[in-house]
């Protein structure tokens, strides 16, 4: 995930905000002020989109503070283990089982007064 370093400005979208996964969206936290994409539509926190640029809407009569914004991603995970033996008549025998992996990532965003 990645975040602005600055500050951004009271009233106006601090961001950009980029999320990371090779799923395809993840999930995040509740968040002080809506998240948006780059035209102003609102993003859905159970299914935020990775790869793109999203923004909190900061309100013009927020206090300056800060947010931090927390990702969940979940998917499979493939283990594989090949067997084979030693000499004579054999098989080869792959075995493969799944479980679910779990990744957290996060990132704070802060707002200051307009100078």
């Amino acid at each position: 995930m990645s975040a602005p370093s600055e500050a951004g400005t009271v009233g106006q979208r601090v961001g950009p905000i980029r999320l990371s996964s090779t799923e395809g969206s993840v999930a995040l936290e509740p968040l002080p002020f809506p998240l948006v994409d780059a035209d102003g539509n609102p993003v859905d926190l159970t299914k935020a989109p990775v790869g793109v640029d999203l923004f909190l809407q900061v309100p013009a009569d927020a206090a300056p503070g800060s947010a931090v914004i927390r990702a969940t991603a979940e998917g499979s995970v493939l283990a594989r283990n090949l067997l084979v033996a030693d000499g004579g008549r054999t098989q080869t025998i792959v075995i493969v089982r799944s479980h679910v992996a779990q990744a957290k990532a996060e990132a704070t965003v802060a707002w200051k007064q307009a100078p």
